[in-house]
C-alpha cells in the first residue's frame, strides 16, 4: 500500500480531532504520523501506524530551531516518499509547504483558525500572508473550516495550484462518541467555559459577565476548564473564586471534560476568533446549548434563540444578559435548545462529512 504521511505540531491536534480520519485512512494506505515526541503516541502505534518524532516549537520564533524543523520533515518525506502529506495549523502548513517545494509531493493543508492579528494590516499580518503564499502555493488542497477565512485568503492571494478551496464542516463531531444526553433539574444553573487561559479566548469578558450575573442572580456557577497560557489569568481566577462561584477544574482530558460538560446546562465560549470551534460542536452534540460570539467559527454552529444564544464579541455586558436570559428559561426550553443544537450538529457537522472530503481529496487529486 501507498503511504500517507500526516503531520502536527502536537499529540492532541492529532488524536482528540482526526483519530477518526486516521483510522479510515489505514483501511486504504500505510499511515505516518510526523508529531512532536509523546508517550500517548502508543494509541497510534496500536493502530498499526508508525509514529516519527517532528522537532518543533509551536511559539518558538527562533530562524535556526525552525529551519531545524523543515529539515525534519524533508527527512521524513524523504524517507516514506508519500503519495500525499496532510498537514494541521500553521507552522506544518507553512514548512511542509516549504519542505516539498523541492521535491514536488502532494499536500493538503487544513487553516484551523486565524488569529484577529491577520484580519488587521501590519508588519505580521504581512510577513505571515507572504510565508503563506510562498507555502501554499503547489498545495494540492487547502481546506478552510469556515467561509471567512477562505474569503481572506482569496482577497490575500493565498492559492493553492489550481485555486483548490474546499470548505469543510470545522474537525467534525463524532455524534456516537458525544451521545445526546438530557439536562438534569436542579436548583442552580451550571455555565462551563472549556478553553486554553489566555486573552483572545475572551477571559476578561466572561469575568466582567460573571460579576454582572452574581449580583442579579445567585444561584449560579462557572466552571472553566483549560491549561494556563497566561498565570496572569490563573492567578484572576484565583481572587474571583474566593467572591463569585467559579470552579476551575484545570487541564482536562477529553473524557473529564465531557462529564463536566455533562453536569453543566451550558457552554459559554466568548472567543474571539476560531476556525470552527470545536469544544462548541462536542457541547451542542451532548445537548447543551451554547452562548458564544458572534464571530466566524462560532455562528454557524449556533442558532440564535433556537439552539443557543450569540453576542457580540468583546461586549461583557451583551454577553451577561444572555446568561441571564438563559436562566430564566424553564427546564422544558433548555432542553428544547439543547436537541435543536444536537440535531444541528447531527446534520451538519457529523466526522464522516469531513472524512469524505478527505477521501476525496486524496483518491481525485491526480496524485501518481
Amino acid at each position: 500500500m501507498k503511504n500517507v504521511l500526516i503531520i502536527g505540531n502536537d499529540f492532541i491536534t492529532i488524536y482528540n480531532y482526526r483519530k477518526e480520519l486516521v483510522n479510515y485512512i489505514l483501511s486504504k494506505y500505510n499511515v505516518i504520523i510526523l508529531i512532536p515526541k509523546d508517550e500517548r503516541s502508543q494509541y497510534f502505534e496500536d493502530l498499526v501506524c508508525i509514529v516519527e518524532n517532528l522537532i518543533i516549537s509551536r511559539f518558538g520564533m527562533n530562524p535556526f530551531s525552525e529551519i531545524k524543523t523543515i529539515k525534519c520533515i524533508k527527512k521524513a518525506i524523504e524517507k516514506y516518499n508519500p503519495l500525499v502529506c496532510l498537514t494541521f495549523t500553521i507552522k506544518p502548513n507553512i514548512y511542509v509547504g516549504i519542505a516539498t517545494r523541492t521535491n514536488k509531493v502532494p499536500f493538503i493543508a487544513n487553516i484551523t483558525g486565524i488569529g484577529t492579528k491577520l484580519y488587521k494590516k501590519g508588519i505580521f499580518s504581512t510577513a505571515l500572508f507572504f510565508l503563506l503564499r510562498y507555502s501554499l502555493k503547489n498545495a494540492s488542497f487547502i481546506f478552510f473550516q469556515n467561509k471567512s477565512n477562505m474569503d481572506l485568503f482569496k482577497t490575500k492571494k493565498v492559492s493553492s495550484k489550481n485555486n483548490n478551496y474546499v470548505l469543510i464542516p470545522g474537525s467534525g463531531i463524532n455524534v456516537q462518541e458525544y451521545e445526546y444526553s438530557k439536562i438534569m433539574p436542579k436548583n442552580i444553573t451550571k455555565f462551563v467555559t472549556v478553553a486554553r487561559l489566555r486573552k483572545d479566548k475572551g477571559y476578561d469578558e466572561l469575568f466582567d459577565a460573571i460579576k454582572i450575573v452574581y449580583e442579579c442572580n445567585k444561584n449560579v456557577e462557572f466552571h472553566i476548564v483549560g491549561w494556563s497560557e497566561d498565570d496572569s489569568y490563573l492567578k484572576k481566577i484565583e481572587k474571583l473564586s474566593k467572591i463569585y462561584p467559579i470552579i476551575y477544574h484545570g487541564n482536562k482530558s477529553k473524557v473529564e471534560v465531557k462529564l463536566i460538560m455533562k453536569e453543566c446546562d451550558c457552554l459559554i465560549h466568548p472567543s474571539y476568533h476560531e476556525g470552527m470551534s470545536n469544544v462548541m460542536l462536542e457541547a451542542s452534540a451532548l445537548g447543551r446549548p451554547c452562548i458564544a460570539s458572534n464571530i466566524p467559527g462560532c455562528k454557524e454552529i449556533v442558532n440564535d434563540e433556537i439552539s443557543g444564544f450569540l453576542f457580540e464579541v468583546k461586549n461583557s455586558i451583551e454577553l451577561s444578559n444572555k446568561v441571564l436570559k438563559f436562566i430564566q428559561l424553564d427546564y422544558i426550553k433548555k432542553n428544547e435548545m439543547g436537541l435543536n443544537a444536537r440535531k444541528h450538529v447531527e446534520v451538519n457537522f457529523s466526522i464522516n462529512k469531513v472524512i469524505e472530503k478527505y477521501m476525496d481529496a486524496i483518491e481525485k487529486g491526480n496524485y501518481k
